[in-house]
């Protein structure tokens, strides 16, 4: 009895300690990417060592942590060492990260590795074509936008469908390197509060399909935008764009 209540006592007396070390490794969690970042971040201003060390410390506390082994592999592409690059790139692709993270970049970063024949020769048949999107924007009471990027110079066409009266329009743009592999999908001629869906085709294949999109209503009628504890009386129509974009928001 004596013991137990020792116990007892010894635990409520500890119970402060250990839910503020709960709260503290609750924030580490939240800021785990912050961490992959910031280093990142030193790589680009020419601080690989420090950011090598720093992955490396967070791969001893943190085993077979992904991001720290995709994050060596870009510090050591900074480096133009290609054999260290490949043998990171290649453990956190066969650890299950994506692909398509090297591909999308940081390019400049990742130059040497990403354009290395080791490294083509690696990946065949392990990616897709589209490696980001698609995204919707720019939306108007006549037209709306679709982005996507690549992985290389691509045609991306975009069929959109009228889901009331199944009438299908089709509309083009390519991807380029002056475009960072991007593509934004001009849909024009469409009708004002009208319900279509889109599907996306990269150099002729189906990689996306069943989307889905409305148009504002006719233009100069005031809007209602909900959020989740007001709404907003707007006349403004052309609300689509959230800036994250610029190339989405370029086409008015």
């Amino acid at each position: 009895m004596y013991l137990r209540n020792v116990l007892t006592i010894t635990l409520i007396l500890l119970f402060p300690y250990l839910s503020t070390a709960q709260k503290i490794e609750s924030v580490r969690f939240e800021q785990y990417k912050k961490q992959n970042r910031d280093a990142i971040a030193d790589i680009v201003d020419g601080k690989t060592e420090k950011a090598i060390a720093h992955f490396e410390q967070y791969l001893k506390e943190h085993q077979g942590d992904l991001e720290s082994i995709y994050g060596l592999a870009v510090a050591y592409s900074a480096k133009n060492d290609l054999d260290a690059a490949m043998r990171y790139a290649k453990k956190a692709i066969e650890q299950g990260l994506q692909v398509e993270r090297f591909i999308a970049g940081p390019r400049s970063l990742l130059k040497t590795l990403v354009g290395s024949n080791d490294f083509s020769d690696f990946i065949k048949g392990r990616y897709q074509l589209l490696i980001h999107g698609p995204m919707l924007g720019n939306f108007t009471d006549k037209q709306a936008c679709i982005w996507v990027r690549t992985s290389r110079v691509a045609v991306v066409k975009v069929e959109v469908t009228d889901v009331e009266k199944h009438i299908k329009m089709t509309f083009t743009d390519t991807s380029t390197p002056e475009t960072d592999y991007t593509a934004v999908v001009l849909a024009t001629g469409l009708q004002s509060n009208t319900e279509y869906n889109y599907n996306v085709f990269v150099d002729g294949s189906l990689f996306f399909y069943n989307g889905h999109f409305k148009t504002f209503k006719t233009e100069n009628k005031p809007l209602t935008l909900k959020s989740e504890d007001e709404q907003i009386d707007n006349p403004n129509r052309n609300v689509g764009c959230n800036g994250c974009y610029l190339r989405l928001c370029n086409h008015t």
